[in-house]
């Protein structure tokens, strides 16, 4: 390809999608150049032009993925960040996954086939061509993962700007929820490459939320502004002004995804308004281990183990070790011993598990069924999930709360077809066993961790 006429049919075939994909490409450029994009997304031209370039790299990714493809080893120098003209397997992935990226923030996934899916999430699941780790649509296939081990966690991924269509439809009569009924809903949201995560609690006397970001990015200004301009809310905690737990720039999908996860399983509202009357701020050193097991700083962490030791008598050390991921454990052993550990980051290992989790995913299910979900996919389930039960003892006595028979878009979607339970009531150990690492053989020595410099 590179220098050369394409001599064979399938070169030939091969170099015509890549000057119609650049075709359309420029057509791109151009109508972006002439109006902003939050325009431009009605406009039918410009979806169509989108999804026919996408669907051009689908073909061409297929295509030159072949072992015998004769470019598939044709490549461009690495330091080279600038796209060339002759269609590299450096450039198919690189403008695959820009175009899949903007495709989901516009919500035009659900357009897409189940092949064109299929690819998208293959893609971002090894992190080719990604600075920011998992898109929209891998999370939302992650959140179908966890739906069906635990049909009640009624979470969402959305873009900020859904996230006014996403309220509205969360709180769409919440007057009318029965007295002394509570629902909860988490939304994860992506704002610019940046994922934060908000957890809801529902009544007839309002919503409470709490919003968590790993990072603590400025970002999540732009969430408290929409949230400062609605009506529903009565109390609002934001965790972690001081400084946060994400100290790489990858690895806020990650920190979101469990966040979401996690707090799904606990009620700390009680506890928050507590904190709050007689603190200006709550910190991360407020929460529970849940929510903080996967930060980057060892010694951050060892901080909080040893407060969280001073406010809880009746927790043993190794208890709360057991609540860390033994990556973390290591690194702050081997730190007391003056050695030095070169172990991968919690979030490494739950990158690779979660791909891997994704990776079956989409083998198992057939090009229809991944449709489906994105089709089926805009809306958070209603009737919402029941709150769980308010305990003082929050920290040492979790329990999930029974679900409600309203999540049957994407429970079909399991490994063996076969329906899962509602109407359980497990405890917090039995449902955090796919985001717990404790296989230390996983342990990369020759891995650093992506810290900010």
């Amino acid at each position: 390809m590179i220098g050369r006429e394409p001599k064979t049919p399938a070169e030939r075939v091969y170099k015509t999608v890549w000057r119609d994909l650049l075709v359309l490409r420029d057509e791109i450029h151009l109508m972006e150049s002439q109006a902003p994009v939050e325009k431009l997304k009605e406009n039918p031209e410009y979806k169509k032009n989108y999804i026919s370039a996408l669907r051009n790299l689908s073909f061409l990714l297929q295509e030159i993925n072949k072992p015998d493809h004769p470019f598939r080893h044709e490549t461009k120098k690495q330091s080279e960040a600038k796209l060339h003209r002759d269609g590299t397997i450096e450039d198919i992935h690189y403008l695959f996954n820009d175009y899949a990226a903007r495709i989901q923030k516009l919500n035009w996934i659900k357009d897409l086939n189940g092949l064109e899916i299929s690819q998208v999430l293959q893609n971002q699941s090894s992190r080719i061509g990604l600075n920011n780790g998992f898109g929209l649509a891998s999370m939302n296939v992650l959140i179908a993962i966890e739906k069906q081990k635990r049909p009640n966690f009624n979470c969402q991924t959305i873009d900020i700007t859904e996230l006014n269509k996403s309220l509205d439809q969360l709180f769409k009569n919440y007057k009318q929820i029965p007295e002394d009924i509570s629902h909860r809903a988490q939304l994860i949201i992506n704002n610019g490459s940046h994922y934060s995560t908000v957890d809801f609690h529902i009544s007839r006397e309002g919503v409470q939320f709490i919003l968590l970001d790993a990072a603590n990015e400025p970002r999540v200004a732009a969430i408290l502004d929409i949230f400062m301009k609605r009506d529903e809310f009565t109390e609002g905690f934001q965790v972690g002004t001081d400084r946060g737990i994400q100290k790489d720039y990858l690895s806020c999908p990650i920190f979101a995804l469990d966040h979401a996860i996690q707090i799904s399983q606990l009620d700390l509202y009680e506890d928050l308004l507590t904190i709050q009357n007689e603190y200006s701020q709550i910190t991360w050193f407020d929460m529970p281990p849940e929510l903080v097991r996967n930060a980057q700083s060892p010694s951050w962490i060892q901080e909080y183990k040893e407060q969280y030791l001073r406010d809880h008598a009746e927790i043993s050390p190794q208890e709360l070790d057991a609540k860390f991921p033994p990556a973390i454990n290591k690194v702050i052993r081997h730190a007391k011993s003056g050695k030095e550990s070169n172990c991968l980051n919690s979030t490494d290992i739950l990158f690779e598990k979660y791909s891997k989790n994704i990776l079956k995913f989409i083998k198992d299910v057939s090009p229809e069924e991944l449709v489906a979900l994105y089709r089926n996919a805009d809306n958070i389930s209603s009737p919402l999930a029941p709150s769980v039960a308010s305990t003082s003892g929050i920290l040492t006595n979790l329990k999930v709360s029974p679900s409600l028979n309203s999540y049957s878009e994407l429970n079909d979607i399991s490994e063996n077809k076969q329906e899962v339970s509602m109407d359980h009531t497990t405890n917090v150990a039995d449902n955090v066993e796919s985001n717990d690492v404790t296989d230390e053989e996983k342990l990369d020595a020759t891995s650093q961790p992506r810290y900010k410099p």
